[in-house]
């Protein structure tokens, strides 16, 4: 996948991702800034959907968005 000067825009500004476009682990890190370990714990619970591309990993900004929303509702629910 290239990176068009769109792409990093959105990326780098933090402002948004495109909900059917696809991304690298090193995309969703950036933009969530968390460690590639959280990444791949949050493949692990499903909270993350995956997809495989060759031998790379592609999230949906969709996916990514929802993992967002799961997590904050996993973490409220633990706090009552």
């Amino acid at each position: 996948m290239t990176n068009s000067p769109d792409r990093e825009y959105n990326l780098k500004g933090d402002t948004h991702m495109i909900d059917d476009m696809l991304y690298t682990v090193k995309d969703v890190i950036s933009y969530l800034k968390v460690s590639r370990a959280t990444i791949y714990r949050f493949m692990l619970r499903g909270t993350l959907q995956v997809h495989r591309v060759g031998r790379g990993l592609r999230f949906y900004g969709a996916d990514v968005k929802a993992c967002c929303r799961k997590d904050t509702q996993q973490d409220t629910t633990l706090a009552s």
